[in-house]
Protein backbone atom coordinates (compact mmCIF):
# COMPACT_ATOMS: atom_id res chain seq x y z
CA UNK A 1 0.00 0.00 0.00
CA UNK A 2 3.30 2.46 0.53
CA UNK A 3 2.78 3.10 -3.56
CA UNK A 4 -0.99 4.49 -2.84
CA UNK A 5 0.37 6.54 0.19
CA UNK A 6 -2.01 4.45 2.58
CA UNK A 7 -0.89 3.97 5.91
CA UNK A 8 -1.46 -0.01 7.31
CA UNK A 9 -1.72 -0.76 10.59
CA UNK A 10 -1.64 -4.62 11.91
CA UNK A 11 -3.55 -4.86 15.75
CA UNK A 12 -2.75 -8.16 17.08
CA UNK A 13 -6.17 -8.46 18.89
CA UNK A 14 -6.59 -10.48 22.05
CA UNK A 15 -10.03 -11.76 23.74
CA UNK A 16 -12.53 -9.11 23.61
CA UNK A 17 -14.35 -7.84 27.08
CA UNK A 18 -17.39 -5.92 27.31
CA UNK A 19 -20.72 -5.84 28.89
CA UNK A 20 -23.07 -6.12 26.10
CA UNK A 21 -20.28 -8.15 23.64
CA UNK A 22 -17.14 -9.95 23.44
CA UNK A 23 -16.47 -12.88 25.41
CA UNK A 24 -17.79 -11.65 28.88
CA UNK A 25 -21.26 -12.88 28.45
CA UNK A 26 -20.58 -16.01 27.25
CA UNK A 27 -17.96 -16.27 30.03
CA UNK A 28 -20.80 -15.46 32.90
CA UNK A 29 -23.76 -16.86 30.75
CA UNK A 30 -23.91 -19.68 33.84
CA UNK A 31 -23.92 -17.45 36.71
CA UNK A 32 -27.97 -16.72 35.62
CA UNK A 33 -28.53 -20.77 36.90
CA UNK A 34 -26.04 -20.10 39.70
CA UNK A 35 -23.09 -21.95 38.66
CA UNK A 36 -19.46 -20.47 38.12
CA UNK A 37 -17.48 -23.32 36.98
CA UNK A 38 -14.09 -22.90 35.30
CA UNK A 39 -13.15 -24.88 32.41
CA UNK A 40 -10.15 -27.42 32.31
CA UNK A 41 -8.65 -25.90 35.50
CA UNK A 42 -8.69 -23.07 34.53
CA UNK A 43 -4.78 -22.42 34.19
CA UNK A 44 -4.80 -20.99 30.76
CA UNK A 45 -2.91 -17.94 30.03
CA UNK A 46 -5.34 -15.02 28.25
CA UNK A 47 -4.35 -12.13 26.52
CA UNK A 48 -7.70 -9.54 27.04
CA UNK A 49 -8.75 -6.16 25.83
CA UNK A 50 -11.79 -4.13 27.00
CA UNK A 51 -14.08 -3.09 24.07
CA UNK A 52 -13.64 0.81 24.62
CA UNK A 53 -9.52 0.21 25.06
CA UNK A 54 -9.91 -1.98 21.70
CA UNK A 55 -11.68 1.26 19.85
CA UNK A 56 -9.45 3.75 21.40
CA UNK A 57 -6.52 1.70 19.46
CA UNK A 58 -8.49 1.62 16.56
CA UNK A 59 -9.27 4.98 16.35
CA UNK A 60 -5.54 6.23 17.73
CA UNK A 61 -3.77 4.45 14.74
CA UNK A 62 -6.46 5.56 12.15
CA UNK A 63 -6.33 8.92 12.84
CA UNK A 64 -2.37 8.99 12.94
CA UNK A 65 -2.16 7.36 10.26
CA UNK A 66 0.18 4.79 12.20
CA UNK A 67 1.91 2.21 10.34
CA UNK A 68 2.76 -1.09 12.15
CA UNK A 69 2.24 -4.59 13.85
CA UNK A 70 0.23 -3.47 17.16
CA UNK A 71 -0.28 -5.71 20.37
CA UNK A 72 -4.14 -4.99 21.24
CA UNK A 73 -4.38 -6.42 24.63
CA UNK A 74 -4.14 -5.28 28.27
CA UNK A 75 -0.56 -5.19 29.57
CA UNK A 76 -0.96 -8.04 31.69
CA UNK A 77 -2.25 -11.34 30.55
CA UNK A 78 -4.55 -13.62 33.02
CA UNK A 79 -5.62 -17.02 33.08
CA UNK A 80 -9.13 -18.16 32.87
CA UNK A 81 -9.88 -18.84 36.51
CA UNK A 82 -8.71 -15.30 37.32
CA UNK A 83 -10.79 -13.62 35.13
CA UNK A 84 -14.08 -16.14 36.07
CA UNK A 85 -13.29 -14.92 39.45
CA UNK A 86 -13.21 -11.38 38.49
CA UNK A 87 -16.55 -11.70 36.58
CA UNK A 88 -17.90 -13.28 39.97
CA UNK A 89 -17.13 -10.51 42.00
CA UNK A 90 -18.20 -7.61 39.62
CA UNK A 91 -21.50 -9.41 39.06
CA UNK A 92 -21.89 -9.39 42.90
CA UNK A 93 -23.10 -12.69 43.41
CA UNK A 94 -22.29 -15.54 45.94
CA UNK A 95 -21.79 -18.53 44.66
Amino acid sequence: MAQLNIPVSIARIGIVMGQEGGALPALTQSFSFGIAGIPSGGNQIYSWIHVEDLCHLLLFLADHRKEGIYNAVAPNPVSLKMQIQSAIRASGRKF
